[in-house]
């Protein structure tokens, strides 16, 4: 079995009280898994945005895209 490259990826997004408002699983054609993961992030805080929420509380378990996320450090890609 051969791998096709293709990924990905998905997110729970929770209201101040922990109660799920959306779930979702988006196709994210070829990248590697560091691109995936910022994809998602920008996927669903876009969703955010659009649906009014404002005070966003992010939770990632990649240290390495948290590094990105506060500036103390550089994708190989603009964010």
């Amino acid at each position: 079995m051969t791998n096709s490259g293709k990924i990905e990826g998905g997110g729970i997004l929770k209201d101040c009280y922990g109660n799920i408002i959306y779930v979702f699983s988006i196709p994210l054609g070829s990248s590697t898994n560091n691109q995936a993961e910022i994809q998602v992030v920008a996927h669903g805080l876009e969703w955010c945005i659009r649906h009014g929420f404002r005070r966003i509380h992010l939770e990632v378990d990649s240290q390495l895209l948290t590094h990105w996320l506060n500036n103390d450090g550089s994708p190989p890609w603009k964010l």
